[in-house]
């Protein structure tokens, strides 16, 4: 659905006259009592709105095919600007440019953004509207004319403005959104530091009586090169910039910005009207796009976050969010995570108001709040002439708006339905009160800045470690360990008994250390909470990690060893069924070395633990060989989930729909799970470019309620010089009016799974959001042509689930 806005040139002219506003128009001054945000009278003020992206700093992808440069979308913004300042000169771009800000974002638009239940824009601006880097010592004559524009705006409107500066001098990170792509100098650019400062103070001297400002968002997304360690440079620069705005007599708001991987927990206790903010995109950028991450994020790492911001007493922004694929149920979900914030006192805007795009209405992802209604046409700047480009620009202003009108509904509707979601504990932010205590031989430290852990040990070799840290990655790690010092050779078998689901990315396994420093030589074979094993290694001191996932689903508990001698270190674990596997070996440094259990929460605001038991005496405590090949308790609300029947024809299994090729009931196939019958799939047949291969079924279910699909699988391994199929995935959607919802999914690699007469059960938990659940099971091929091997599914059940999630 979608609504569309007509508004001439003289009512546009007219708005702009009326857009002043007076004293008495004023919005209230905001500032903070500890985490929340108030007014002068202490009243408490809930900022809620977005982002009007791509106004004041551009980003290709944000035209939508609708502005390229050479057949294709451009770099960033500097590549764009040279192209149009070759063509028509730097005065004639610079007008042209105008145009495009005069046009893009109108009085309309903030009416709009106010009737989607708004009060706050975030706005991001680039620092080149201020100042000219042929002259970094200078403001521009008109320095501040579209941050004018901007605040005149939505003060008529009622609406706050954070600004955000979302390109820095320097660079704070290599992405194209900073307005150069690839340069990143901020960190070890002091000239560029100190004009960040200069820049701040000239903003907050312009701005330090408008009310209409509600707070600075100091620098977005200072990511580095996406794997360095900038926390210190933040720690630094951030305060100084701080600095510049309190000396001009500014009280406003000021928002540090997280690191990435790193949290804000280095920041200490903010100093008064100081406050941190991050980003979120559940779902998106290597997050699994599934509501079990939003019940994660919403069940319990937002309450441990809001926990930590509570105990430090600084205001909190959720500076860019979004839901954006529409098989997480993007509405629901954001009206979700509103709300949570709203709870919590925290300000919060989406991204983005607005995307533009070649085809005509709103839809497709949720990436925006209203786009155009009409096709726009596609432009190269590179070839289209002035006068085109400047009359597309020109059209902006009045063309007629499609407006989200689903994700309106759900942000407005004063009795929202909730969204079923599963049901998390706050991960714990507080040590345990028991006395700490190290396993005889060992010693804890925390490594490379993490939050201070706690270790408890108790007989028979049992361990509990509560531990912080950000990341055990790229060239510096954060996190806890309890190591003992060998010299020449050690090996370390411990048993990891479970581990706390403070993020997907939380680790506890065992690790060599050839040093204490955060970027020591190391090899770690770890899990992850959802049971996926990774070999992880640094060779050298401050040099890259290279990781290798090993299996996934393999359940807790579960054995892991590492054993080091002749200068390699060789990885091993004991599978679900019982039987020690190879994880991988690699060379390591000479000399003496620290061997112990390593945990990281990765996310240091809160805490992981890691409960395991040291030495081969936690054996007794894994399955035995096959005991996990049994079917799961309770009656299962799957048809011919043992693929005895053949449906209408004979390679199908009833009840049963597939996809792809070559899959199919197979009953002359053994050996079978259980029975005459199971699936069988011919990775050796498959043709062409491949792609996937799968099988579901639809059940009726209780919404809200917790489910398990579960199946045996194993495989049949490809001749020489042929490759074996990539990964057979379970996945398990709710079917909604608005299509199929993704619950959970979870991937298997296909050679890990059993082979001969053993088999594999593997499964997935999710709850379900509608009252009819459809599990899946996909087989994705391989790339490469020289295809082989056979995969075999049997005994497929979906059953109330008993994880007690």
């Amino acid at each position: 659905m979608q609504t569309r806005f007509r508004i001439g040139t003289a009512a546009l002219l007219a708005a702009l006259v009326i857009s002043s506003s007076s004293p008495a128009d004023a919005l209230p001054a905001v500032t903070n009592q500890g985490s929340k945000l108030v007014d002068a009278a202490g009243k408490p003020v809930v900022l809620k709105g977005c982002n009007l992206g791509n106004w004041l700093i551009l980003e290709s992808w944000m035209f939508g095919g609708t502005l390229e440069l050479n057949g294709h979308g451009f770099k960033d913004q500097t590549e764009l600007y040279a192209t149009l300042d070759s063509r028509f000169g730097h005065e004639r771009t610079q007008k042209l440019m105008d145009v495009f800000r005069s046009s893009y974002v109108t009085p309309r638009d903030f009416g709009l953004v106010k009737s989607f239940g708004f009060n706050t824009v975030r706005l991001p601006f680039d620092y080149r509207l201020l100042q000219d880097d042929a002259s970094p010592g200078t403001l521009r004559p008109d320095a501040f004319v579209w941050l004018d524009k901007a605040l005149t705006m939505a003060e008529a409107a009622g609406v706050y403005v954070i600004l955000d500066m979302h390109g820095v001098p320097g660079g704070q990170s290599k992405q194209d959104h900073t307005g150069q792509a690839d340069q990143n100098k901020l960190w070890t650019d002091t000239a560029a530091q100190e004009r960040a400062a200069v820049l701040w103070k000239a903003i907050a001297d312009r701005y330090k009586d408008r009310s209409v400002v509600a707070a600075y968002d100091l620098i977005n997304e200072p990511y580095g090169d996406m794997r360095q360690d900038v926390r210190s440079g933040l720690a630094k620069l951030l305060p100084q910039l701080a600095e510049a705005i309190r000396s001009t007599g500014d009280k406003h708001v000021i928002f540090y910005p997280g690191a990435l991987g790193g949290g804000i927990a280095f920041y200490g206790k903010p100093p008064a009207n100081i406050g941190f903010t991050e980003h979120y995109y559940p779902g998106l950028f290597g997050s699994k796009p599934a509501t079990e991450t939003h019940a994660r994020l919403l069940g319990a790492e937002l309450p441990a976050k809001q926990a930590y911001i509570d105990k430090i007493a600084g205001p909190y922004l959720v500076g860019e969010f979004n839901v954006v694929l529409q098989s997480e149920d993007p509405n629901r979900l954001m009206r979700a995570y509103y709300d949570r914030f709203a709870e919590y006192g925290w300000a919060a805007t989406m991204w983005s108001y607005k995307l533009l795009k070649n085809d005509a209405g709103a839809q497709g992802s949720a990436w925006y709040m209203v786009t155009n209604a009409d096709a726009l046409p596609k432009l190269d700047a590179a070839t289209a002439s002035y006068e085109q480009i400047e009359s597309f620009f020109k059209s902006l202003a009045t063309a007629p708006i499609a407006v989200n009108e689903p994700l309106k509904a759900a942000l407005t509707d004063p009795t929202p339905a909730p969204i079923p979601l599963a049901k998390y504990s706050p991960i714990p932010v507080a040590l345990p009160t028991t006395p700490p205590s190290d396993p005889a031989g060992f010693v804890s430290a925390d490594i490379g800045g993490a939050a201070a852990g706690h270790t408890h040990a108790s007989a028979g070799d049992k361990v509990e470690i509560t531990a912080g840290g950000s990341d055990i990655n790229a060239t510096a790690d954060s996190f806890r360990f309890v190591s003992k010092s060998a010299t020449g050779s050690a090996e370390l078998h411990a048993t990891i008994v479970s581990l706390l689901d403070s993020n997907q990315y939380a680790k506890g396994g065992v690790m060599a250390r050839w040093g204490e420093s955060a970027g020591a030589a190391m090899v770690m074979i770890n899990a992850f909470p959802d049971g996926t094993i990774a070999l992880i290694s640094r060779a050298s001191e401050n040099g890259p990690t290279t990781e290798t996932k090993i299996d996934a689903g393999v359940p807790f508990p579960m054995q892991l060893k590492l054993d080091v001698k002749n200068g390699q270190a060789v990885a091993s674990y004991r599978s679900d069924r019982g039987v020690w596997k190879a994880a991988g070996s690699v060379s390591v440094p000479s000399g003496a070395f620290r061997i112990g259990l390593a945990a990281c929460a990765h996310a240091d605001e809160a805490l992981t633990v890691v409960k395991a038991t040291l030495g081969p005496a936690g054996d007794a405590a894994l399955p035995l060989p096959n005991e996990l090949a049994k079917r799961p308790a309770g009656k299962s609300l799957l048809t011919n989930g043992s693929f005895e029947q053949p449906g209408e024809s004979a390679d199908q299994a009833t009840n049963w729909s597939r996809w792809g090729d070559w899959i199919n009931h197979e009953s002359a196939w053994s050996p079978t799970h259980d029975g005459k019958g199971l699936i069988g799939y011919h990775h050796w047949q498959i043709e062409g470019k491949g792609g996937s291969s799968g099988l579901w079924q639809d059940a009726k279910v209780k919404t809200g309620q917790r489910y398990t699909f579960t199946l045996f699988a194993q495989h049949d391994a490809a001749e020489a010089g042929k490759h074996d199929a990539d990964t057979l995935e379970l996945r398990l959607e709710s079917i909604t009016p608005d299509g199929a919802v993704t619950l959970n999914n979870h991937d298997f690699t296909i050679t890990k799974l059993a082979t001969g007469k053993d088999w594999t059960r593997v499964g997935v938990s999710g709850t379900a959001v509608s009252d009819t659940l459809r599990v899946l099971a996909v087989i994705n091929s391989s790339a490469d042509p020289l295809r082989g091997g056979a995969v075999k599914l049997d005994d497929a059940t979906l059953t109330a689930a008993t994880d007690g999630k």
